[in-house]
């Protein structure tokens, strides 16, 4: 058995720990909760050669060399660097020998990467940049405070301010408070952990929404929690985010209970206010980038059109 580590979440902070390199410093992102890992490079600092085929990646770094199909990779070229994505959680990932030689190619990547002598990191300030860059805020921690062994306060790189802490070393997030500026005195984004549940709360322009996950990764696929980060942060990808939030509530109009139920069918009553009550608090939701009167039209046609078919 390999003595590498394994590239768990928010525990592979280095090669070496005692060194607390920054990962994100010297171009390594993750592993996110989605259980992806992100290298960002510069193209004329480049620590490997890239080779591409029909269906596969090549990678060599000093004495690692791999071969990685395509689907497992996503590639983003950007003027002066190169982004690539590794989805760890696909199949060929989960392959033992694959995974040694990709473990391999990572650690020679951070080799090279740490012989150029770059600065050292708060582990608590590594925790931090990972979970913010995943929900979409481009900058890194700029100032810090380190009250306790697992609390931490500072600034970032943007003009935010944050307070983090964790419960343990193994613990990803206890309490992750987010202030726009250092003007705000609540918090606009809050995410803390009740036991094994995950627990959000938004302050947007229209309100403020809160909702409750069994995992890190299930926030970010949640087309509400998505669009409200986005909104938040006032986030590059709000217009997708709004679009993806759009076809969830066109979801909920399709297979909502139009027509209320007579009274003394009890489960039929309670899922019809529960679809109501969702359908109601997405619109809501929506008012922060679309007009009201557009919101109600959508309600509207989809009533006319789903009650129509009854």
């Amino acid at each position: 058995m390999s003595n590498r580590r394994i590239l768990n979440s928010y525990e592979f902070l280095s090669l070496n720990e005692s060194n607390g390199v920054s990962k994100k410093d010297i171009g390594v992102i993750g592993p996110l909760p989605s259980g992806d890992l992100v290298i960002k490079y510069s193209t004329k600092d480049a620590p490997w050669k890239r080779n591409d085929s029909s269906s596969s990646h090549f990678f060599e770094v000093g004495e690692s060399e791999i071969e990685i199909p395509k689907k497992c990779i996503d590639v983003s070229v950007s003027p002066g660097y190169d982004i690539i994505t590794f989805k760890t959680g696909m199949n060929w990932f989960k392959n033992e020998e694959n995974y040694r030689s990709f473990e391999n190619l990572v650690e020679d990547f951070i080799s090279h990467k740490l012989a150029s002598g770059r600065k050292k990191i708060n582990p608590l300030e590594e925790d931090v940049n990972i979970i913010t860059d995943e929900i979409g805020i481009d900058a890194d921690v700029d100032q810090s405070d380190q009250n306790s062994d697992f609390e931490i306060d500072g600034s970032l790189s943007n003009g935010m301010e944050f307070e983090f802490s964790k419960s343990s070393l193994d613990d990803p997030i206890k309490k992750l408070l987010l202030y726009k500026s250092r003007e705000e005195i609540h918090p606009t984004i809050e995410m803390k952990r009740k036991g094994s549940k995950f627990s959000c709360k938004y302050r947007t322009p229209y309100g403020k929404f809160e909702s409750e996950h069994d995992s890190l990764s299930s926030i970010l696929k949640s087309p509400i929690d998505k669009y409200l980060l986005s909104v938040c942060i006032d986030g590059k990808n709000l217009e997708e985010d709004q679009r993806d939030l759009v076809n969830h509530l066109l979801t909920l109009f399709k297979y909502h209970t139009w027509v209320k139920p007579e009274s003394g069918v009890e489960n039929v009553m309670e899922r019809y206010l529960d679809e109501s009550r969702e359908i109601k608090r997405v619109m809501e939701i929506l008012k922060n980038s679309i007009p009201e009167k557009h919101i109600e039209e959508m309600y509207s046609d989809a009533r006319a059109k789903f009650i129509s078919k009854k």
